[in-house]
């Protein structure tokens, strides 16, 4: 790889090439996290950067929606302090851009699962309070979150 890295994601392309973006640097005695984004082609065995994250994160989701990858939550910062993220973002023909909307809830070590109908099913995981039972839905084309429940059992996480 580029950079050495961990707790970053990794999302198999339309192409058939993997995108890893974000993570964080355990080579670093203050473990910060990335921003930097590689692609691997499998094909050639090589790992090429391409771009950045406009928010390094960690311990996000990534996921293949259409053309392109959203990047969802996580936390930033270093062992010094993190911070929990609400933000999402977009990667799309090499650049990534900042999502117009925001989860209700900032979460990380959460689950994103793509639904037949387009949107993104966003659950649980972990915020400032500790474990979370909500889970949220992602639609791609309005870039807007909407709550939709909660696990009837607060202890759930992925």
């Amino acid at each position: 790889m580029t950079a050495a890295r961990r707790y970053h994601t990794a999302t198999l392309l339309s192409n058939g090439q993997v995108l890893l973006a974000g993570g964080e640097d355990s080579s670093s005695d203050t473990i910060p996290t990335l921003a930097s984004a590689e692609i691997y082609n499998p094909m050639f065995g090589t790992f090429t950067a391409t771009g950045s994250l406009t928010t390094d994160r960690e311990l996000h989701t990534a996921t293949l929606v259409g053309g392109s990858v959203y990047a969802i939550g996580g936390r930033s910062g270093s062992s010094a302090g993190y911070v929990f993220l609400n933000s999402a973002e977009s990667f799309s023909g090499g650049t990534f851009s900042v999502v117009s909307g925001t989860l209700n809830t900032a979460r990380t070590t959460h689950t994103a699962t793509f639904l037949q109908n387009g949107s993104v099913l966003i659950s649980a995981g972990f915020g400032s309070g500790g474990a979370l039972s909500s889970a949220e839905l992602f639609n791609s084309s309005a870039q807007s979150f909407s709550f939709t429940g909660s696990f009837s059992d607060s202890t759930v996480f992925p």
